[in-house]
């Protein structure tokens, strides 16, 4: 192993309704996607796009129509996880400005 195998981001775990997730980072390719859609503009979008990756690995055999239709309060605790374990800053700036870039 290189020494770069120690850089490699830690999973979280996502305690929820009895459950336990895996919380999994993103890969430097869809870290990327995710910064050419939250660069257009598209919060929603981008938010949806984190969500799904991120479930997909966590979950194997989840359907997109079980992601999407998610309770809120599951999404809420997701989304922090996601921002930990990816380094990523989900929240707002602004009023009408989102934040939905890299931490440097």
């Amino acid at each position: 192993m290189s020494k770069l195998d120690g850089l490699r981001a830690k999973p979280e775990t996502l305690e929820y309704g009895g459950e336990l997730f895996e919380i999994k980072s993103l890969t430097v390719k869809e870290l990327a996607e995710f910064s050419q859609i939250a660069s257009k503009g598209d919060a929603a979008e981008s938010l949806a796009y984190l969500i799904k990756m991120t479930l997909k690995k966590s979950v194997n055999d989840a359907t997109d129509e079980e992601i999407e239709n998610l309770q809120t309060a599951f999404l809420i605790k997701l989304i922090d996880k996601i921002s930990v374990v990816n380094g990523l800053d989900l929240k707002k700036k602004g009023e009408n400005e989102n934040n939905l870039a890299l931490n440097n």
